[in-house]
């Protein structure tokens, strides 16, 4: 087993190289994909959003897109949730159940069509005085309006911020209901409504633009069969279809070397080969493979492909726990529920940042009078200080800050887009083939030239058999060398002829060889030191394990991965394949770029913002357009990880140009021109 390092700069990158070996594909059409599954090392994403939960008296929960403490999460106060309820919510949730507060909250948080017609009513609220003349009869219709459509808003706002404050907790739906609750009490009800509706559209935009960001593997798992139809065998024979009998067994229960029928319609409940029957399945759902593909006897099928005719008899090749659709869902899922340094220090940093905002507000609102000789209340004409308090409390609410990380949520899915399943190893054997024993009647070893024999009277010639590199190993290690410009080293326990062969073949010009484990770990903690950064290793045999588990970020590529090194790796490939390390590093170094962007865009909104809301040159619900714009921006900013990662900005920027112009082709509608049509045929 060969092992690689590379470097970038003073960052080191191990891989292994190993044996070569002949393997065809259920699906040889398909461009090959990955599943990258990541611990917090190398990609983590923001949490996963969840349903609204309604409330219960008994526990607290707040959940939706980015549940931070200054997070723009929709509350739900709901079953298993996050924390103990204390003594004063207790109180407020008893109050609220008791006059339907809490029904009636609950009720408009499902309904968003409901926050669609109140901004509709404030908004025709906004702009009666302008179609109608008669002001006398302008107050009242735009009185009913916004009579009719705060409450749909205000309500649940109010609830979130009453439970939020009494929790001790200062967060963004609390910052945004002092504003608009403050600004009925100052007489503008209208800006206030608009404020909360305005909060709630932009929010339901975001959630959009998260969802496409994160993971949903609900379909993955209702790919897999709740029972299987496990055949009774009374011998080692494989089951023909003549004599069946079979019980209704839980998937979670299924054995390996069990016999699963798998009829028309149904999905093969774990990773199986078919021993009996010929059929078409569709793994569509898995690799993106849109082509029905046929089976036969000894083909090798993954955990929930569907089989759309005939029937089959599969024998399972793994366990639920182990089978592949298994594999991605928990894989992913953990990946998501990880988080990465920035995410945890935004958590820690936006409660204390939200309470350094109401200390500015209050700030503005009681001294801005005194140093600016601004009125306490003001008008329309001459904002006063408590309105540009306001202001200020929302334009440098942290929602865009908090939401930054959401690149690593978006890296995660598109890496879990990228799964690629090979299958059916085909290998020539003596066994298989029932080759004659023979017997050996004389032997002779020359050292360095080879060996004589002879078996059974006739003089034999002996082939010497060699490692090979896998397949575009060459490619993968010349794109990491001048792409991602890193160092590229091995580590093998190959002798020394054999392992400088290969690394000639593939381009490595640094090579360690005759290393056993403990070898291998002490050059990765050696070279990791003597570099001064990080260090990423790849590899997938048991002896790889140790140096995997003390590298900076150990990748394993899982078909032949050993049980040991897959639970030391940070990247799971799932792939027989090394060149997923390339696009791992190019989407790590695109997601590190797509956070940093974010944060400053965001941090550049906030000030933006801020500024011309305390000097009062916006109104409040401008303010709030202002803010969730900002927000929704740095949301697009981050889906942005979903396309693939480009080696530098130029190419990055090329492909932003080039997706800008098809967006207003499409805008446009414009006809392809004869010339087109021409080079098109």
């Amino acid at each position: 087993m060969e092992a690689s390092f590379f470097s970038f700069g003073n960052r080191l990158l191990t891989c292994s190289s190993s044996k070569r070996r002949k393997r065809t594909f259920l699906s040889p059409q398909k461009p090959k994909r990955i599943i990258l599954s990541f611990k917090p090392i190398s990609f983590s994403p923001l949490l996963s959003s969840k349903p609204i939960a309604h409330l219960q008296h008994n526990s607290f929960q707040c959940s939706a897109t980015h549940d931070h403490h200054h997070a723009h999460h929709h509350h739900g106060h709901g079953e298993g949730g996050g924390g103990k309820l204390n003594t004063s919510q207790e109180a407020i949730l008893s109050f609220a159940k008791s006059t339907g507060w809490f029904d009636l909250s609950n009720f408009l948080r499902e309904h968003l069509h409901l926050c669609c017609c109140s901004t509709a009513l404030l908004l025709a609220a906004a702009v009666s005085p302008y179609l109608i003349a008669k002001q006398a009869v302008v107050k009242p219709i735009q009185n009913f309006f916004i009579a009719i459509a705060f409450p749909l808003v205000g309500v649940s706002a109010a609830l979130d911020a009453v439970v939020d404050i009494a929790a001790g907790k200062v967060n963004i739906h609390v910052l945004m209901a002092l504003a608009a609750f403050a600004s009925v009490f100052m007489g503008n009800a209208l800006e206030g409504g608009l404020l909360l509706a305005m909060f709630n559209l932009a929010h339901i935009a975001e959630e959009y633009f998260t969802s496409r960001a994160m993971v949903d593997v609900k379909e993955l798992k209702e790919n897999y069969p709740d029972f299987a139809l496990v055949l009774k065998v009374n011998s080692d024979e494989s089951p023909h279809f003549s004599d069946l009998v079979y019980d209704k067994v839980p998937v979670h229960d299924i054995d390996m070397g069990s016999y699963i029928l798998v009829r028309a319609g149904e999905s093969v409940p774990v990773d199986g080969e078919v021993c009996q029957g010929r059929s078409t399945i569709t793994i569509e759902h898995l690799t993106g493979e849109a082509k029905p593909l046929e089976t036969k006897v000894g083909d090798r099928l993954p955990g929930g492909a569907r089989n759309l005719d005939g029937m089959m008899i599969v024998k399972a090749t793994r366990t639920w726990k182990n089978s592949t659709l298994s594999k991605i869902v928990q894989l992913t899922e953990e990946a998501h529920l990880n988080k990465p340094k920035l995410q945890r220090w935004l958590d820690e940093f936006g409660e204390q940042y939200s309470k350094v905002v109401i200390v500015l507000s209050l700030a503005v609102a009681l001294f801005g009078p005194f140093l600016f000789k601004w009125p306490f209340i003001g008008t329309s004409a001459c904002r006063g200080s408590v309105y540009r308090a306001l202001g200020l409390m929302v334009a440098a609410s942290p929602c865009a800050l908090a939401v930054a990380p959401l690149a690593y949520a978006t890296a995660i899915s598109a890496c879990a887009s990228k799964y690629f399943f090979s299958y059916r190893a085909v290998v020539d054997h003596s066994i298989g083939k029932d080759l004659p024993s023979v017997s050996v009647e004389s032997f002779e070893s020359l050292p360095g030239r080879g060996l004589l024999a002879t078996l059974s009277g006739i003089e034999v010639t002996l082939f010497h058999f060699e490692d090979k590199p896998r397949p575009g190993v060459t490619d993968v290690i010349a794109a990491l060398k001048n792409q991602a410009k890193l160092r590229v080293m091995m580590l093998t326990g190959d002798h020394e002829s054999s392992a400088w062969r290969v690394g000639n073949a593939v381009g490595i010009k640094e090579v360690y060889c005759s290393l056993k484990p403990e070898d291998k770990l002490n050059q990765v903690k050696n070279i990791s030191r003597d570099s001064g950064g990080g260090l990423i290793m790849v590899g997938d045999g048991i002896n790889d394990a140790p140096a995997l588990a003390a590298a900076t970020v150990g990748i394993v590529l899982a078909q032949r991965a050993s049980a040991t090194a897959i639970a030391v790796a940070d990247v799971l490939l799932l792939q027989d394949n090394i060149s997923g390390v390339p696009f791992c590093i190019a989407k790590a170094r695109q997601t590190t770029s797509l956070v940093k962007q974010s944060v400053v865009l965001a941090l550049s909104c906030i000030a933006f913002a801020s500024l011309p809301s305390v000097l009062g040159f916006l109104p409040l619900w401008l303010t709030v357009l202002l803010h969730e714009g900002g927000t929704l921006l740095v949301c697009l900013n981050s889906i942005r990880a979903l396309n693939n990662p480009t080696w530098s900005w130029r190419q990055d920027l090329q492909r932003m140009l080039d997706q800008l112009k098809s967006c207003l082709a499409m805008f446009l509608k414009r006809p392809p021109t004869s010339s087109t049509i021409q080079t098109a045929s």
